[in-house]
């Protein structure tokens, strides 16, 4: 597993400074995969937007065959950040699995984010394969790797996940044991509060 995954040789794959959250090295029945996994749990899509219609992006596209209408795919906004890290994802794979093949894509959202839904249906729409895309929310997430624990490790992990991202039970307590008071007069405002 790569966290924040770029490679060091940018010029060599898409040449822009695109990373992919996490891109996961997954063995299979017919070999070895990727999933490269966007997390969208507070910021929103796009918000950087890179010009994707050159040379490396149409390269890739014509090599692979990912997008059914690149022009189409390129071309919208929408769409920038999920097929800057799809095209990612595929440009790296014959490097670390040894052959080429296209990625799995998932993203992993709020359970209130409605939009990342969409957005990921829309661009499956552009995919040759509509499969290699998938939204999944973070607490489906955290159920997966809880009920596929192979340890009280692991499973102590899919726990505090749980317990920060989903139930939120440990926020308040992580933010206060952050030591940050810079806002509010270093006083967490409760609900109901006027500050």
């Amino acid at each position: 597993m790569w966290v924040e995954y770029a490679p060091r040789r940018r010029s060599e794959y898409l040449n822009d400074m695109t990373r992919i959250d996490a891109l996961v090295q997954v063995r299979t029945r017919s070999g070895d995969e990727l999933v490269a996994i966007e997390t969208k749990y507070a910021d929103r899509f796009n918000s950087r937007r890179v010009d994707i219609d050159k040379r490396p992006y149409r390269e890739l596209a014509a090599r692979v065959g990912v997008w059914n209408d690149p022009d189409a795919v390129f071309g919208a906004p929408q769409l920038n950040q999920l097929v800057r890290c799809h095209a990612l994802g595929v440009a790296v794979t014959e490097d670390l699995l040894g052959r080429a093949v296209v990625p799995h894509l998932l993203v992993v959202h709020h359970r209130d984010d409605l939009s990342s839904r969409i957005l990921v249906d829309d661009y499956a729409d552009h995919l040759a394969d509509s499969d290699l895309v998938d939204a999944r929310t973070l607490d489906q997430l955290v159920d997966a790797l809880t009920h596929t624990a192979a340890s009280p490790g692991q499973r102590r992990i899919a726990r505090a996940l749980e317990l920060r991202y989903v139930a939120q039970a440990e926020s308040e307590a992580a933010w206060l044991a952050s030591g940050d008071r810079s806002l509010r007069g270093g006083k967490v405002s409760g609900p109901g509060s006027t500050r």
